[in-house]
This record gives C-alpha cells, sequence and structure tokens, in this order.
C-alpha cells in the first residue's frame, strides 16, 4: 500500500451542455495524469455544466457518463469522483460519484439545493 495518497482536484472549463465533448476532454485529463494521481475530483456536473435543462441532459445511472467514469478509473487506474444530472423515476438529481479502479461506485444525490435547483 501506497505511503501518500496522490489527490489531482480538477477545476477547468466546462463546454456548455456538451456531454460528448466534456466526456471526450475530460478524458483527455485523466489520460496525461495516469500514473500520477491516485484520486482525481472532477467539478461539479462535469458533464454539462450546472444547467436548469434537465429533462434534456440528465442521465440514467447505468448511462454512458458512469459507464465512461468507470471505463477511466479501470485504465487509469485510479479511483475518481464528481457529480453530473441524473434522472431516476422521472425526477431529477445533482448526484455525486465515487468510483474506484476495481469499478465499485458509490452515489450520493445533493439534497440541499440552493433556490433555483
Amino acid at each position: 500500500m501506497a505511503e501518500n495518497l496522490r489527490v489531482s482536484m480538477i477545476q477547468t472549463h466546462i463546454i456548455w451542455e456538451d456531454q460528448s465533448e466534456n466526456l471526450g476532454y475530460y478524458g483527455e485529463l485523466l489520460r496525461r495524469i495516469s500514473g500520477k494521481t491516485d484520486l482525481a475530483v472532477l467539478p461539479e456536473t462535469f458533464t454539462t455544466g450546472f444547467s436548469m435543462n434537465v429533462e434534456e441532459l440528465a442521465d440514467d445511472a447505468d448511462g454512458v457518463t458512469v459507464a465512461t467514469v468507470k471505463k477511466w478509473a479501470s485504465n487509469y487506474q485510479m479511483a475518481i469522483a464528481g457529480s453530473f444530472i441524473a434522472k431516476e423515476n422521472g425526477k431529477f438529481y445533482n448526484r455525486a460519484f465515487f468510483i474506484t479502479p476495481e469499478g465499485e461506485a458509490s452515489f450520493y444525490d445533493k439534497r440541499h439545493l440552493f433556490q433555483m435547483g
């Protein structure tokens, strides 16, 4: 077991409401730090930005966002945390995730949203 935990906080621009472009962009950033970090923390709602257009932008828990992050975690051997706009049973959430290199996933739905949320 490593003596030190290497954490990378990634705070950079988000391509507004463009899941595909953001997944490509953040995938490349994570590739560049692979082997140099144990945990990467992505920005809140990193795939879309903090949009209120949830009906169009939300992703299922087994959708492309989680599947892609699981692939990154495995390929780059790092845990990854962040959040995305999720939909479940007709409701929408700002859903945080923590995904390990082994593919284990934990989720938390933000409960105390600010007035617009």
